[in-house]
């Protein structure tokens, strides 16, 4: 889409015309989503927006995908920028690490609903450690989120147990707390500083420690952030 000045013609490409009908339906939606009483619909309990799926599949309600771009940049149109978020959603992977959104209605490829991207919402999710305190995005590229000691969404509630499991999230800043304090070795560059490579089986690029101990942001073998209390190498 190109900016127009009042008196110009104005001409829409079809496609555009069809994304702002979408995104206005689902706003629409939203409306009734924070109205609704007795209706069957759960309220609202954060911060929704129209995402329009791209990851190639159905996406069930509290599932999830990748936060992609944004479906208006303000190269395209600053007034839609600025007031009309909408966003791409992509099939989960470690590039979404930390930014996801959880679907408050099923949608199907290439339509646009309405997900979660800060807030408390029911989500159905993998727990791989019956310990784990927060969820992350599969990096496998499933749909539902997977249960980490770190990550974007904290889990309120779910069942004991591993496996498929429903719980209630709360999607958020990935958790700054430190949650291993293995001291581990590695290996190090730099003058004063030291980059840590691996500790306790979890790996990550080389990030420079200016004190000892530090925390420092990994990922665990199965892809999830966790933060690892580290000492000198």
């Amino acid at each position: 889409m190109s900016k127009v000045a009042p008196g110009d013609q104005l001409a829409i490409r079809a496609a555009d015309w069809n994304v702002l009908l979408e995104v206005a339906d689902a706003w629409r939606q939203n409306q009734v989503l924070r109205t609704a009483g007795s209706s069957g619909i759960t309220k609202t309990a954060g911060v929704v927006v129209p995402v329009k799926n791209g990851t190639g599949s159905t996406v069930d309600r509290y599932h999830a995908m990748g936060l992609g771009d944004p479906l208006f940049t303000y190269a395209d149109n600053a007034q839609t920028f600025k007031n009309q978020l909408a966003f791409d959603g992509e099939t989960m992977s470690s590039s979404y690490l930390g930014k996801f959104c959880v679907a408050q209605e099923t949608i199907a490829n290439g339509k646009i609903g309405l997900c979660m991207v800060q807030g408390v919402t029911p989500a159905e999710i993998t727990v791989g450690d019956a310990d784990d305190t927060h969820v992350d995005v599969d990096t496998a590229g499933g749909s539902k989120l997977v249960s980490c000691l770190a990550g974007g969404a904290q889990i309120i509630h779910k069942p004991s147990g591993t496996g498929t499991k429903w719980a209630i999230v709360r999607i958020s800043n990935i958790d700054s707390k430190p949650e291993d304090e293995d001291t581990g070795t590695g290996t190090g560059t730099g003058t004063d500083d030291v980059c840590v490579s691996s500790i306790g089986g979890v790996s990550f690029d080389g990030l420079p420690i200016a004190t000892s101990p530090a925390y420092v942001l990994g990922i665990d073998a199965a892809g999830c952030l966790v933060r690892i209390r580290v000492g000198t190498c």
